[in-house]
Formats: C-alpha cells, sequence, structure tokens
C-alpha cells in the first residue's frame, strides 16, 4: 500500500506519523513545498475537553521512520484516474491512498497597515512578541 501525504503543517505531520506507526509495512511519502515542517511536541490535558497543544518546528530530515519517504516539492497537479501526484520538477508520485493537509487559509482585514498584523504560525507569534517590546498599548481581535 502507497501512502502520499500532501502538506508539511501539524495535519500533514500528525497524519504521517500515524501512517508509519500503525503501518510499518507500508510505503509513506511526505510532499512538502517548505523546508520546516510543524508538527505537536506535546499535549498537556488541563481539563476534561481542554488541552494544550506545544507545536514545533522540525526539520524535514527530523521525520525517522523506514518506510517514510520525505520530499520538498510542489505539487501542480493531481491525477485521481491514474492515482498520482505531479511534482514542479515532472516526478510523478503513485498513490493507493491520498491526504490533502493543506491547512487554514487565515482571516485578515481587506487592507494592509504597518501595524496589524496577523497571528497564524511561529513566524507572525516571533514577529507579534519582537513588536511587544517597545509597545506601549496594543489591540487583539478575535476573528469570527
Amino acid at each position: 500500500m502507497r501512502h502520499v501525504v500532501i502538506g508539511g503543517g501539524i495535519a500533514g505531520v500528525c497524519c504521517v506519523e500515524e501512517l508509519c506507526r500503525l503501518q510499518p509495512s507500508h510505503k509513506v511519502t511526505l510532499i512538502s513545498s517548505s523546508t520546516v515542517l510543524k508538527g505537536v511536541d506535546t499535549v498537556i490535558k488541563i481539563t476534561k475537553t481542554i488541552e494544550e497543544v506545544l507545536v514545533t518546528e522540525k526539520d524535514l530530515a527530523a521525520l525517522r521512520f523506514p518506510n517514510l519517504r520525505v520530499l520538498q516539492a510542489v505539487v501542480t497537479s493531481l491525477d485521481t484516474q491514474h492515482k498520482v501526484v505531479n511534482l514542479q520538477s515532472g516526478e510523478e508520485v503513485p498513490f493507493d491512498r491520498l491526504c490533502i493537509c493543506l491547512g487554514a487559509r487565515p482571516k485578515v482585514l481587506p487592507f494592509k497597515h504597518e501595524r496589524i498584523i496577523t497571528l497564524r504560525d511561529t513566524q507572525s507569534i516571533q514577529e507579534f512578541a519582537r513588536r511587544l517590546t517597545h509597545a506601549r498599548r496594543i489591540a487583539v481581535r478575535r476573528s469570527s
């Protein structure tokens, strides 16, 4: 069985880790356009219904499973009839099962301003923390 997972975010990395762990005889391929993968490091149960999830960034080589192949590549198209993922490099990656984990789109304001930042990933959180060191006032808005 050949599993292909597209997306190196939390969902894609968790999917690959579970597939590799639960199906060690299956071939698993992770395709990510980024060199940095996001994964769950620790889950802390706070209450019966609330958990704190600690997210870490991992290098592509950090995922070590004998049945895993990790590709840094851009997907250009899918051929679901022939069960092939086409990459920008021209390579074709065959699959029996496909999981697409491309994440969510952040809700952003319809205009740009130098003092407005959308919190989405580790980089934007680091930028926010940097800006806080010199801030006298801040406003935080939750998207609905």
